[in-house]
């Protein structure tokens, strides 16, 4: 009977802590399946040390059941200027992430649309919108996904229309506050079609906050950057 009160006690304060602990869409390009619960915000930001670097932070809302709201900014700098001292204001981003599938199953469906705003020289006006899925293979292990669909008002040069294909695939590993990940993504438009991979780590510092590294690099091009950051959780009605 004691045994079994112990292992009883022991499976509640363990599914406690996997229940608090944080779930952020930073630092892989996957977008994760989870939607923070309403009265929740979370701020997840990062530097990405490229061409041209550029620090980026999303605001996380959550404001129904199976609802959240964000907003996704960059400050970019140039790449005489990779410390960020004289920076420009990338394109910001309005959107939601709609929760379609959970009801406790190993695998999850979301949706996310995001209005994209050009509100400075870097900055390209459209609608991206993404399916995502993730897989819980076990406790620790999960295969992600996501398939989109960016819609531009008007023809990007570099791409060659408004319509972009964007994918990404995603395997990551838990070790206790310990996370790693490996990753495939890109996007296909009419001229060009970009293909990379990265892989990184994540360190859960608090139930609430977690820090992150990641390295990435082109398959088919030249891109490859080092990428920074954190991200934190809180109760926007909590006071302390």
């Amino acid at each position: 009977m004691k045994y079994k009160l112990l292992i009883n006690f022991l499976a509640l304060t363990l599914s406690l802590s996997l229940f608090s602990q944080i779930s952020a869409d930073r630092p892989d390009q996957t977008e994760g399946t989870y939607v923070l619960k309403k009265g929740n915000a979370q701020i997840e930001t990062g530097w990405t040390f490229e061409e041209n670097g550029y620090l980026n932070t999303l605001l996380r809302f959550g404001v129904f059941k199976g609802l959240e709201l964000r907003v996704n900014t960059n400050l970019i700098s140039s790449a005489g200027d990779m410390m960020g001292l004289f920076p420009e204001i990338g394109d910001l981003e309005l959107g939601a992430k709609f929760r379609l599938l959970n009801n406790n199953s190993r695998t999850k469906i979301s949706f996310a649309s995001n209005l994209s705003l050009p509100v400075g020289d870097f900055g390209e006006d459209g609608i991206l919108n993404s399916l995502l899925v993730s897989h819980d293979l076990s406790d620790s292990f999960q295969v992600a996904y996501n398939i989109g669909y960016d819609k531009y008002f008007e023809n990007q040069e570099r791409r060659g229309d408004n319509s972009v294909f964007v994918y990404s695939l995603v395997m990551s590993k838990s070790f206790g506050r310990l996370g790693a990940f490996i990753e495939f993504f890109g996007e296909d438009g009419t001229k060009e079609s970009d293909s990379s991979w990265d892989l990184g780590l994540t360190y859960l510092i608090k139930d609430y906050l977690q820090a992150d590294i990641s390295y990435g690099n082109g398959i088919n091009n030249g891109s490859s950057y080092l990428s920074i950051g954190a991200a934190w959780n809180f109760n926007l009605k909590s006071n302390k």
